[in-house]
C-alpha cells in the first residue's frame, strides 16, 4: 500500500496517532508531502518521528517551502526574519534553547536530503502545484515549493494525477479537481492532518485536539468544475 500524508506543520501527535491506526508494514510506501516544521506545537517531535520512521520503513519525504525557509534562515537576516514570521518562532520553541544552533545535526541532514518530487506510475507527488503546462523536467523552484493550488486548476497536460499540499483546503477535507488532489487540510490552522491510501482513496484525519474522521475520494468519478 501507498500512504500519503499532507502538510504536518509540527503536529506530532496527530501524525503519531495516524501512523498507529494505519500500521504500515515494511513493504508499504509512506510519502510525506513536506512542511514538517513551523506553526504547530512540536516541530522537533515531528522530525524525530520521521527520522525513526525512515530507519525501519520505506519513506519518501518531500521538501516543503517551510523546510526551504528554515534552511535559508541559517544565512541570517533577512531570511531568518522571514522564516520567524512564517512559523519559525513555534519551531524554535520546540527546541531546548530556542535557537537554530540547538537544532540537532541529524535534523539538518534530514531536511537537506529530502526529495523534491516523486513519481509512481501515473501519480505525481509534489509539495506545491506545478504549472500544468510544464513537463516534469521543466519544473523550477516555484513549481515545486511555492505555487498555490488554483481552484479549479487546469488539467495537467501529461495526464498524471498530481498529489500535492501547500495550499490549505477551505473545509479541511481533501480536494480533487481536474486530477489535482490537495491533501493540505490545515493541520496547524484549526483543520486536520490527512493520511490517504492511494490504492483506494480512503483517508483518515486527526486534529491536534484528537478528533478524528474518515472518508473516501473517488479518483475516477470526482466531479469536475
Amino acid at each position: 500500500m501507498t500512504y500519503v500524508f499532507g502538510d504536518i506543520h509540527g503536529c506530532r501527535q496527530p501524525l503519531e496517532n495516524l501512523l498507529k491506526r494505519i500500521s504500515p508494514g515494511k513493504d508499504d510506501l509512506i510519502i510525506t508531502l513536506g512542511d514538517y516544521v513551523d506553526r504547530g506545537p512540536d516541530s522537533r517531535g515531528v522530525l524525530d518521528l520521521l527520522l525513526d520512521l525512515q530507519s525501519h520503513h520505506n519513506l519518501v519525504a518531500l521538501t516543503g517551502n517551510h523546510e526551504i525557509m528554515m534552511l535559508d534562515a541559517l544565512e541570517g537576516p533577512p531570511s531568518s526574519g522571514f522564516w520567524l514570521l512564517n512559523g519559525g518562532i513555534e519551531t524554535l520553541e520546540s527546541y531546548q534553547n530556542r535557537k537554530l544552533s540547538s537544532v540537532p545535526e541529524a535534523h539538518w541532514d534530514f531536511i537537506r536530503n529530502l526529495d523534491h518530487i516523486y513519481q509512481q506510475d501515473d501519480l505525481l507527488f509534489t509539495h506545491a502545484t506545478p504549472d500544468p503546462q510544464r513537463a516534469i523536467d521543466e519544473f523550477d523552484e516555484e513549481d515545486i515549493y511555492w505555487n498555490r493550488y488554483d481552484s479549479p486548476p487546469a488539467p495537467r497536460q501529461d495526464g498524471l494525477l498530481l498529489v500535492c499540499g501547500h495550499t490549505p483546503t477551505e473545509d479541511g477535507y481533501p480536494l480533487l479537481l481536474n486530477r489535482h488532489l490537495c491533501l493540505d487540510t490545515g493541520a496547524a490552522m484549526g483543520g486536520y492532518l490527512t493520511a490517504m491510501t492511494m490504492e483506494t482513496g480512503t483517508y483518515l484525519q486527526e486534529n491536534i485536539a484528537g478528533k478524528t474522521r474518515e472518508g473516501q475520494v473517488f479518483f475516477d468519478s470526482a466531479p469536475q468544475p
